[in-house]
């Protein structure tokens, strides 16, 4: 009975571990810098002004290793802060 309750507070433990190392590398810290620094990063590496509304995602993405609904989210507080201006789902940056 003692060796069963050792292995079922291993188990746990190591249940708990596994969930909070998930947590941790998908929670991000988003702050504005990192942001305004990513936005200017996706139109310097594409060298345009203006980038569809999906490209502009999906380079986001890439940049700050988020997956599509943290990019969709870090996208409105982009257009929210300013740093972008979205127009006919084509996406440039704010002077």
């Amino acid at each position: 009975m003692k060796m069963v309750f050792i292995i079922l507070i291993a188990v746990v433990l190591i249940l708990a571990i596994a969930y909070l190392t998930y947590r941790k590398n998908h929670n991000l810290a988003f702050d504005e810098p990192r942001l305004k620094d990513a936005v200017n990063r996706v139109f310097s590496e594409s060298g345009e002004s203006t980038l569809k509304r999906s490209d502009f995602l999906l380079r986001l993405k890439q940049i700050l290793g988020c997956t599509h609904k943290q990019a969709l989210y870090m996208y409105g507080v982009a257009r929210t802060k300013g740093l972008i201006v979205v127009d006919n789902k084509q996406v440039s940056k704010a002077l």
